[in-house]
């Protein structure tokens, strides 16, 4: 398990001196990196890096990672698969995300939810959309080129002042320190979620403004190992 950015070497110079040497043939890699960088990314499938994991990252995420490397198959018991969002109507949900793999992410979680999605690339467009009207929740990524998350937020606020309304406003962020909620809050936003953002997450964000049925409990999983103990 390597950190991409280390003093001295690198993680991705790690990986190729593990793979230049025959004595080590076969380990299982995982990438550990607090920017979700593409390019990285594409490097690693490239170098057979088993998964590539954006800092921070919840220990469920971890434990899957770390048992589908090593091919440890998880039986769940009494599973079910989140069902749709039980709501009067489908919210519609702008989401502003840079990123074209947390669009499509943000999107999937959202549309089996039930809801309907508008995409844009950075806060200029998220504030054009918004203007145009219609949308019942933002998914704001704080980080975007050419205007910010905390800017978009902010200009939203200040016509809102003229209006009286409210839309609630959901930060998106992949770093998660001790007191980001209040700072996210300072900047107009009303709740936050760290990237990559999973359905149980959004699910209760959303529940915070919107009342519908959530699925909170984590499925019981009992690890049972692929083939033989001695193997």
């Amino acid at each position: 398990m390597l950190d991409e950015a280390m003093p001295g070497m690198s993680g991705l110079e790690v990986i190729e001196r593990i793979q230049a040497n025959p004595l080590l043939g076969g380990a299982v890699i995982m990438m550990l990196s607090s920017c979700d960088q593409l390019a990285t990314a594409a490097r690693c499938r490239n170098l057979g890096v088993t998964t590539y994991l954006v800092k921070p990252m919840r220990s469920t995420e971890l434990l899957a990672s770390i048992r589908a490397g090593l091919g440890i198959r998880v039986a769940h018991q009494a599973v079910e698969q989140p069902a749709a969002t039980t709501v009067g109507r489908a919210l519609r949900i702008l989401v502003a995300e840079d990123n074209a793999i947390n669009q499509k992410l943000a999107v999937a979680l959202l549309q089996k939810m039930g809801h309907e999605v508008t995409v844009v690339g950075n806060g200029q467009e998220a504030l054009a959309q918004w203007e145009r009207g219609g949308f019942d929740m933002i998914l704001m990524d704080v980080q975007m080129p050419e205007m910010d998350g905390t800017e978009a937020t902010a200009r939203i606020r200040e016509k809102e002042k003229q209006t009286g309304a409210h839309i609630p406003i959901i930060a998106m962020t992949a770093y998660a320190m001790s007191g980001d909620r209040d700072r996210y809050l300072s900047f107009g936003m009303d709740e936050y979620v760290t990237k990559p953002v999973s359905y149980k997450r959004v699910e209760q964000a959303i529940a915070r403004f919107f009342s519908f049925e959530t699925h909170t409990e984590e499925p019981k999983e009992v690890a049972e190992p692929v083939g033989n103990a001695g193997d």
